[in-house]
């Protein structure tokens, strides 16, 4: 049967060549947009952290003036990123079993190699609480402590790629990487981790890739440096 119509196939591309290769690429192009709505469908109401997604919470507030709601919403949604003070009394919260705080940074980042040009890299300033309430995964080292946290310390956690990049893959834990100029110990070398979609940070980019480095929040605190991203005011 199948050889008869892959005849009748060839007799009638033969027979209408214009017409039949139109209908087939008429075809070809409905089964693509349809695999390809279907893949991104797929990946953008997945489940990042389906273990644990139904027990970590990302805290809003309505910090916003009353006279002067969230981009004019009515009773809407409160706006997705925290005053700087809500988010320190948050932190003062025994509740949670793991809790962190974060922005998004960027860094200038060298060694002492000199054959290597120092590159931009993106980076995330959080707490140490964070990688054990999203299971990141480790190939060396382990993430900072609190008493790091505390003391704002000099500390960075790379990932795979970045130390592929600066330390050639193997374990850097100890040695020394440059963030703006300053020395920062590296303390742990993440493995190839990319949710998708970005849960951590939608109001960033919910498909944008992880970020090269990890820092403890109170390092660019004490230097009083901003976040790198979107950042929302109701008042100058």
């Amino acid at each position: 049967m199948f050889s008869y119509y892959a005849k009748l196939a060839l007799l009638s591309l033969k027979r209408n060549p214009l017409l039949s290769s139109l209908m087939v690429g008429a075809i070809a192009l409905g089964i693509g947009v349809s695999m390809t709505t279907l893949t991104l469908y797929y990946v953008m109401s997945s489940d990042p952290m389906p273990l644990k997604s139904a027990r970590v919470f990302a805290v809003q507030l309505d910090s916003w003036s009353p006279d002067e709601p969230y981009y004019g919403r009515d009773g809407g949604a409160p706006p997705p990123q925290l005053t700087y003070r809500d988010a320190m009394a948050l932190m003062g919260s025994d509740i949670p079993t793991h809790h962190a705080t974060m922005m998004h940074r960027g860094f200038a980042v060298r060694t002492d190699n000199k054959d290597l040009r120092q590159e931009h890299k993106s980076g995330r300033a959080t707490y140490a609480g964070f990688f054990p309430m999203f299971d990141v995964p480790f190939i060396y080292g382990a993430p900072w402590t609190q008493s790091q946290d505390e003391a704002a310390a000099r500390v960075v956690v790379l990932s795979r790629a970045t130390n592929d990049k600066l330390f050639g893959g193997r374990d850097s834990v100890g040695e020394v990487a440059y963030l703006d100029n300053e020395p920062f110990r590296v303390v742990g070398v993440i493995d190839t981790w990319q949710p998708m979609p970005l849960f951590y940070d939608l109001n960033n980019g919910a498909f944008t890739e992880t970020e090269d480095l990890f820092v403890p929040f109170t390092v660019p605190i004490s230097k009083e440096q901003g976040a790198h991203g979107s950042t929302n005011c109701w008042k100058p």
